[in-house]
């Protein structure tokens, strides 16, 4: 794409707790260095970028977000921050959330700092206790979480989640919006990442369907674990991390900045 660096541009970027910056204060999440960071490309650059990160939700929930801000919000750019728990419990079912997305639930949408809230969930529990078990469950990553995440992504059970990517890239073409999903690798043994065939698969994958794919692994894996996560019992992205996505977004859409190298 050939930007127009005279004309402002608004970047919408979809995800959980990683692309929202669970943690952190706003301006270290990597929307909002994003954001810095295109904007200081070009003395003509004028970029918006929006957080619409939530934690805690999966992929049905993400999707209707995405259409929310597809019709809501405009964006000349939709990038979907993957990571890898965020697919369903592996059912092996058609989609069926879109006409949840005009149910009452989801129609309002809150703005503050540039992190953007859309709708509502559910919750069968105290939103606190969500956050206290999500937070553990990122804590103990063990050899049964990675047997977790390679059962979720195996085709038959990832055909859900396929579905629902290929339907928000078909939602952002038809109003001229460039979608793009950013891979974000689980802290675990950078040095000899045990899931880089898990992003291979998806990369695959989304690439039949045209869809573009940026795999961060490659600019965070010359870290060491202990400088890219939160606390040793928190394992969401720091500050770090989330530069470094930022970094390698920034390249991706707009190739005059300069590029990170891997």
């Amino acid at each position: 794409m050939n930007l127009n660096l005279n004309d402002k541009k608004r970047i919408v970027i979809i995800g959980d707790s990683f692309t929202y910056g669970h943690g952190l204060k706003n301006e270290y999440s990597y929307p909002r260095v994003l954001e810095r960071l295109l904007n200081g490309s070009s003395p003509d650059a004028r970029f918006e970028v929006l957080n619409l990160g939530v934690g805690g939700i999966d992929i049905d929930e993400i999707y209707q977000v995405a259409l929310y801000a597809l019709k809501e919000l405009k964006p000349d750019f939709l990038i979907y921050g993957y990571f890898l728990n965020d697919p369903v419990e592996c059912e092996v079912v058609e989609p069926s959330v879109k006409g949840r997305l005009h149910e009452s639930e989801w129609a309002h949408m809150e703005i503050k700092d540039f992190r953007v809230a859309v709708g509502g969930k559910t919750r069968s529990r105290p939103y606190l206790k969500d956050l206290l078990l999500h937070s553990y469950e990122l804590s103990r990553i063990s050899g049964d979480t990675i047997k977790w995440y390679r059962y979720t992504h195996m085709p038959e059970n990832w055909k859900f989640t396929e579905t629902l990517i290929e339907q928000i890239d078909a939602a952002a073409a038809g109003q001229n919006c460039r979608f793009m999903t950013a891979l974000l690798p689980v802290i675990y043994k950078m040095d000899d990442y045990p899931l880089k065939d898990v992003h291979a698969g998806i990369n695959k994958t989304l690439s039949q369907h045209n869809i573009k794919v940026i795999d961060c692994l490659p600019f965070l894996k010359m870290y060491r674990d202990s400088e890219l996560y939160l606390h040793p019992r928190d394992r969401h992205p720091n500050a770090v991390y989330c530069a470094t996505v930022a970094k390698a977004l920034c390249g991706e859409i707009n190739p005059q900045a300069e590029p990170l190298r891997k």
